[in-house]
């Protein structure tokens, strides 16, 4: 089989054996600092899902990744808010179920008076 796609490939490597030539090159990434190489939406989502293997943090009931309009449904919640200084940081950020953080809204867990777990 090699011998053969040598045969029709010739002597470009890059010749497919159907005739279309494979040079194409994804350019790269040029590198970013450390301050710009920030984690996507996805990485900070398993980042904070891990924190509690997916329970809320509050209820610690098992969240939903996969329906997060659920009542149960994942989501990030700010433990301090942003509204009172809290930051994005991944420090601040708590695995929460629909129920919880939608009750909670933008208070912190002593004004809302639910149970960090």
């Amino acid at each position: 089989m090699v011998s053969l796609l040598r045969d029709v490939q010739g002597n470009n490597p890059d010749r497919h054996p159907l005739g279309f030539v494979c040079s194409f090159v994804p350019p790269e990434r040029p590198p970013l600092d450390e301050e710009q190489d920030a984690p996507n939406g996805k990485d900070v989502a398993w980042a904070v899902w891990q924190k509690t293997y997916g329970s809320c943090s509050y209820c610690g009931e098992p969240t939903n990744p996969f329906n997060r309009t659920a009542a149960n449904g994942f989501q990030i919640d700010h433990m301090i808010p942003r509204a009172h200084g809290g930051s994005d940081d991944i420090d601040n950020l708590v695995p929460s179920c629909r129920r919880c953080n939608n009750s909670k809204l933008a208070r912190t867990p002593d004004q809302w008076g639910g149970r960090h777990v």
